[in-house]
Formats: C-alpha cells, sequence, structure tokens
C-alpha cells in the first residue's frame, strides 16, 4: 500500500523535518512540517478516503498549499513528492502554474503517478477493465519545470523502489549543502526543513480510488 511505503520512507530520513498535505476534491495540510516522525507515521495510517469524501483531483492547488507551509522555512533545499492516481480536475489553480510559482521559489518537486494503464476492477457483473485517467504528460512536466524526476509505480515493490531512489538521490544534494553549512558556520540556526541537512520535504498524496494492484 501506498500508506506503508510513505511511512518506511519517513523512517529513513534522519533530521528532515516533513509535512503532508492530501487532495482530492481540494486540498489541505495534514500534518505540518514536524521531526516527529511517530507523529507523521500515525498521521499517515489515519488516511482514509472519508476525510474528503468527495472524488476529484486537486493537483495545483496541493502543490499551492504545499508552498505556502514551505515558505514559512528559510531552508535553502526544498522539495515536494507528489502522488498521485488521477488528472488534474478540480481546483483554483492548475498544476503547471503551481510548478511555475515553486520553480520560483526552488522547490523541487518529484512527482509519482500511481497505477498500471489498464486496471481490473470487480462489480456485481462481473470484472471490468478500467482505464487509468492518470496524466502522465502533466507529472511530467510539473517535475521538468522544478528539476524533479517523474516516475511510475505499478505495485507496491515498484513504489518502494522510487522512494528509496528520492532518498538517495536527495541525500547527495543533502551533503553538498552541509558542507556549505559547516563553512558558514550556524547561518541557518531558523532552519525548519531539515535543521542540520539543510532539506524540508512535503508528502502530497492524493485518495487512491484505483488499486496498485490490478
Amino acid at each position: 500500500m501506498a500508506k506503508e511505503t510513505a511511512a518506511r520512507f519517513v523512517d529513513g530520513r534522519l533530521d528532515d523535518r516533513i509535512g503532508i498535505v492530501l487532495f482530492a476534491e481540494d486540498a489541505f495540510s495534514y500534518a505540518p512540517l514536524t521531526l516527529d516522525y511517530d507523529l507523521l507515521k500515525t498521521q499517515i495510517k489515519s488516511i482514509n478516503p472519508n476525510i474528503m469524501p468527495k472524488e476529484g483531483t486537486a493537483m495545483g492547488s496541493a502543490i499551492a498549499v504545499a508552498i505556502n507551509r514551505m515558505e514559512q522555512t528559510k531552508s535553502p533545499s526544498q522539495i515536494m513528492i507528489l502522488l498521485t492516481d488521477g488528472a488534474s480536475n478540480r481546483g483554483q489553480i492548475d498544476p503547471i502554474t503551481a510548478a511555475n510559482l515553486a520553480k520560483d521559489r526552488r522547490i523541487k518537486i518529484y512527482s509519482i503517478g500511481i497505477g498500471k494503464e489498464n486496471y481490473q476492477r470487480r462489480t456485481m457483473f462481473g470484472t471490468q477493465t478500467i482505464k487509468s485517467d492518470l496524466d502522465e504528460e502533466t507529472l511530467k512536466q510539473v517535475s521538468e519545470l522544478t528539476k524533479g524526476k517523474f516516475f511510475r509505480s505499478t505495485n507496491e515493490q515498484s513504489l518502494d523502489e522510487i522512494f528509496n531512489i528520492i532518498s538517495g538521490m536527495e541525500k547527495v544534494e543533502i551533503k553538498e549543502d552541509h558542507i556549505r553549512e559547516e563553512r558558514d558556520i550556524y547561518p541557518g540556526i531558523l532552519l525548519t526543513a531539515g535543521v542540520i541537512l539543510a532539506c524540508s520535504l512535503l508528502l502530497m498524496m492524493s485518495f487512491f480510488y484505483n488499486p496498485l494492484e490490478g
């Protein structure tokens, strides 16, 4: 499950303040940027469709909410991880406009498209083949604009691998930032994102109405 993978990703971070933004028909901050990983994992486990019962994918709004959260930090290195299984069809702002706002603030967005191109859904009339409405092109544009990367996940194993790749990529960059911090002697004492490692991170998760496994 995506929630379990996200919880494992949180366990693998050190000294990074992590927050969560959820989105469906609308978007809202579900957990502020924090070092309390136990709280984050509890919040992740509690995610369910009843929190936002109306379906939709307010992707641009989610990015905007995350940007607003990150503007409260002073970290020179900030990233978002966007997980979604749908195409943007709700919200006051479109994903590309929101991505450009993130770009202006040097916030990197890694986007992960969840699900297969076609998947099976059981109905009272038997098994029905459903075509995914995931908008890969928009996700790719969002990541390219912000110097992030797009990934496609079709099962739990591939999602684990993607989170590991992102974690490894960001640790390399964080190490470089850490060297600069040592030379400057605590210029970022008010850092609220990453503190020592100078990296803020926000997980943006939509509600998954489509299963990872077909």
